[in-house]
C-alpha cells in the first residue's frame, strides 16, 4: 500500500510537471497566421531585386515589400508551359540576367491511371513572366533536354553580379547562361569538400575572392554584405561548419546538431537549417561593429525568447534559409526559413499544415507562417 501510495504521489507530480510545460508552452505560443506558401519547399532565390519561391508553384516578393520588411505579399506568376499532364516546379535558381525552373514532368499512365514523372527539364526567364526552354545540354553527342536525375543550384549572392547557376546531370556540373548550358571540368573524386573544381558529388557553390567554390556539402554561405565583399566562407558537411578566410585553409567547427541543409548570415548570428529543425549558431565575437564572423560550438535553440524552437523545431527538416539583410542583427533583418515533415505526427506535435515557407519579421518579433 504504502508502494502504491509513492507511486500515486509520483504520478501526480509528473502530470503536473508536464502540464507546466504545456501551459508554458501555451503560453509563449504565437498565434499561427494563414499560410500562403504550404507544401515543400526547396528554394528561396534572389532574382533581380526580387523574391522567388516554389512549392509545386512559383512565387515572387517584389523589392519594395522586401524593404518593407512585410509579411506575405506572395504573388503567382506562371510556369513554364509544358506538355504534360501536370507540371511540378520542384526548385529554383537564379544567375545576374535569369530565374531558372526546374520542373517535374508528370503524365498520367492510361492504363493504371497512376501518376508517373517521365524526368526533369529546366526552363529560363529574364523578366519572371516569359518562359524559354527547355535547356538542352549535350550528353554523349546527343542533345537532351529530360533528365531522370538532375540538381539545379545557384550562388544566391545578395550582388547580383556574382550570381551563376548550375546543373548537375550525368557526374557532370554544368553552368546555365540562358539557353546555354556549358561543362565545366569536373572531377570524379577530391580530396576537399570544397574547391574551385566541382566534382561529381557537387551541391553548393558560392562566390568568394573573385573565384566560385563548389562543395559536396549541402549548404555554402559567405559573409558577404550589399555594401562589402567577403571575408569569409562557409560550407557544412553533415553537423559541422567549415570556415576560411582565404578559400583554402578550412577549421572545423561541431555545433552538435543535426545534418545540416542551409545557412545564411547576419551580424551577430549564422541560421542554420537542419534535419532536426533551426539553429542560431553564435559568432565568437558579435558585441562589436565587427564580428568576428567565426561560429561557436554552441547554439541557441530559442534565439532572444523568440518561438524559433516550436515553430521551426526539431520535428522538422529546415532544407532553406535565407537573411534578406545579412549586414543587420538576427532581430533586426527579415529571415527566411522552409519546414519539411515526413511520417507521422500521432506522437508529434508537428502536422502536415506547418509545412511550407516561414519568417521572422522584426516588426512582430517571432517566426510564423509566410
Amino acid at each position: 500500500m504504502k508502494r502504491l501510495c509513492i507511486l500515486i504521489v509520483s504520478f501526480v507530480f509528473a502530470l503536473s510537471s508536464c502540464q507546466e510545460v504545456i501551459f508554458d508552452s501555451i503560453r509563449d505560443e504565437v498565434k499561427l497566421e494563414k499560410p500562403d506558401i504550404k507544401g515543400q519547399v526547396n528554394a528561396i532565390v534572389r532574382f533581380q531585386d526580387d523574391l522567388y519561391t516554389q512549392n509545386g508553384r512559383i512565387y515572387k516578393k517584389e523589392s519594395l515589400s522586401i524593404e518593407k520588411q512585410e509579411a506575405h505579399n506572395w504573388a503567382s506568376i506562371s510556369k513554364p508551359s509544358v506538355s504534360a499532364d501536370y507540371v511540378y516546379c520542384n526548385n529554383l535558381a537564379a544567375d545576374s540576367q535569369y530565374l531558372y525552373a526546374q520542373v517535374t514532368i508528370l503524365k498520367t499512365n492510361s492504363d493504371e491511371g497512376e501518376i508517373q514523372s517521365i524526368g526533369n527539364q529546366i526552363f529560363y526567364t529574364s523578366d519572371g513572366k516569359t518562359w524559354n526552354g527547355p535547356i538542352k545540354i549535350t550528353v554523349s553527342e546527343e542533345e537532351v533536354s529530360t533528365f531522370q536525375n538532375c540538381m539545379l543550384f545557384c550562388t544566391n549572392d545578395i550582388k547580383p553580379a556574382n550570381r551563376k547557376a548550375y546543373i548537375l546531370t550525368s557526374d557532370v556540373v554544368y553552368e546555365l547562361n540562358g539557353e546555354t548550358a556549358t561543362a565545366l571540368e569536373t572531377s570524379k573524386t577530391s580530396e576537399s569538400d570544397c574547391s574551385t573544381t566541382p566534382t561529381k558529388n557537387t551541391k553548393s557553390v558560392a562566390y568568394f575572392k573573385d573565384d566560385y567554390y563548389f562543395s559536396n556539402g549541402n549548404a555554402m554561405t559567405t559573409n558577404a554584405t550589399s555594401e562589402k565583399d567577403a571575408t569569409f566562407i562557409y560550407y557544412a558537411k553533415d553537423g559541422n561548419i567549415f570556415y576560411s578566410q582565404d578559400g583554402t585553409t578550412f577549421t572545423k567547427v561541431n555545433i552538435d546538431s543535426a545534418t545540416i541543409r542551409s545557412m545564411a548570415v547576419t551580424s551577430n548570428y549564422m541560421i542554420v537549417g537542419t534535419e532536426k529543425g533551426i539553429r542560431y549558431c553564435k559568432w565568437t565575437d558579435s558585441t562589436t561593429e565587427n564580428p568576428t564572423y567565426i561560429p561557436m560550438n554552441d547554439t541557441d535553440d530559442d534565439y532572444n525568447n523568440t518561438n524559433a524552437d516550436s515553430a521551426l523545431s526539431s520535428y522538422y527538416k529546415v532544407l532553406s534559409v535565407l537573411t534578406t539583410s545579412p549586414e543587420k542583427d538576427a532581430s533586426s533583418t527579415v529571415i527566411y526559413g522552409t519546414t519539411l515533415f515526413s511520417g507521422s505526427s500521432s506522437h508529434t506535435s508537428a502536422t502536415q499544415d506547418n509545412c511550407g515557407l516561414w519568417s521572422f519579421i522584426p516588426s512582430r518579433a517571432s517566426w510564423n507562417r509566410e
